[in-house]
């Protein structure tokens, strides 16, 4: 018979390990993503160098993380971008997101952690399409007050940071018309494998959209009703054991913490359920890449509004990769000896 003293060392020791495996050191490649033309206001092209001046890369090394900083990718701009179908800038916003996926894809392949420092949220289509490129299939964590999924036809606006799902998910393949400058792009994602929190404004044709594909979403009133923890355990219990590819929105978090951004929408995640959010994920062991997008300097009305962003912003980010608000130190720390 096996003693269950034996039983209760033996699961005491692969949890020992297992935390052990979450501790070791993170291995991080930072892409700096400057565009913004998913989106017509100028400012959110800022955000990759302000993150860094925020001290983003030491923080991430101080916490034990191997960091490499792949620098700032260049986008062209391309002359006379008429719209097409009513979407706007989609030879640039094409172009620029081909470029990101390979960028994206080159960082998986030297065995880091993608982080893509946006810009606005229309590279999503790059930064997904470059990591399922590289890893294969992913499931894709969406935290952002909007759903991102109109297709270029249902579109009001015109503007593509609102559809970069539509042009990731298998399911909407017929509902997205050829463009220019997007014959590289092949859906990557299936809907199944898709979650979002924060969710607070979200357009009419987006929610039929969403009920048509079963999309798996919690509101911010499912955030209320559950708790930010049920939540999370309810989303990692849906989603298969895939890399996950985490997409966040800064505007997913309530614009009273994060004013410097184009959308914001009142009634979101506070700081404290944004960073659980993060800490989560990191401990699944399964987060493989990450974009920070919509961070927006000139949006914000005084220094402090853009302070209190860009530094949440590094916090959330911090947590993808280990640190945690009970306190946190090096594997290899000891006392100094008298």
């Amino acid at each position: 018979f096996v003693c269950l003293s034996d039983i209760h060392g033996l699961c005491h020791k692969e949890n020992v390990v297992r935390n052990l495996l979450r501790e070791q050191a993170h291995s991080v490649g930072i892409i700096g993503a400057p565009f913004s033309k998913g989106q017509p206001k100028d400012g959110v092209e800022c955000a990759p160098n302000k993150l860094r001046a925020a001290g983003l890369l030491e923080r991430l090394q101080q916490q034990g993380c191997a960091v490499k900083d792949y620098g700032n990718l260049t986008f062209e701009n391309v002359a006379l971008d008429e719209p097409v179908k009513g979407s706007k800038s989609v030879r640039t916003v094409g172009s620029a997101n081909q470029r990101l996926s390979e960028a994206v894809k080159a960082v998986k392949r030297d065995g880091h952690t993608a982080v893509m420092l946006g810009g606005d949220h229309s590279l999503a289509i790059g930064s997904i399409h470059g990591h399922t490129a590289a890893v294969g299939p992913v499931s894709v964590v969406w935290v952002d007050a909007h759903a991102d999924i109109h297709t270029p036809l249902s579109s009001n606006t015109g503007n593509i940071h609102g559809q970069p799902m539509s042009y990731l998910l298998y399911e909407l393949q017929s509902k997205v018309p050829p463009l220019p400058n997007f014959s590289w792009m092949k859906p990557c994602l299936s809907s199944r494998d898709l979650v979002y929190i924060g969710l607070r404004d979200v357009d009419p044709e987006e929610h039929y959209i969403m009920k048509l594909l079963t999309v798996k979403a919690f509101s911010m009133t499912q955030v209320d009703q559950l708790g930010v923890a049920r939540v999370m355990e309810e989303t990692c219990d849906y989603l298969s054991k895939k890399p996950i590819h985490l997409s966040y929105d800064i505007d997913a978090i309530d614009p009273s913490v994060t004013p410097a951004t184009g959308t914001p929408a009142v009634g979101g995640l506070t700081y404290r359920e944004g960073i659980y959010i993060t800490e989560y994920l990191c401990q699944t062991g399964l987060l493989s890449a990450v974009d920070m997008v919509e961070v927006n300097p000139l949006r914000g009305r005084t220094e402090d509004d853009v302070h209190s962003t860009v530094s949440t912003a590094v916090d959330l980010l911090l947590g993808c990769f280990g640190r945690r608000r009970e306190g946190n130190h090096l594997p290899d720390y000891s006392l100094p000896e008298p």
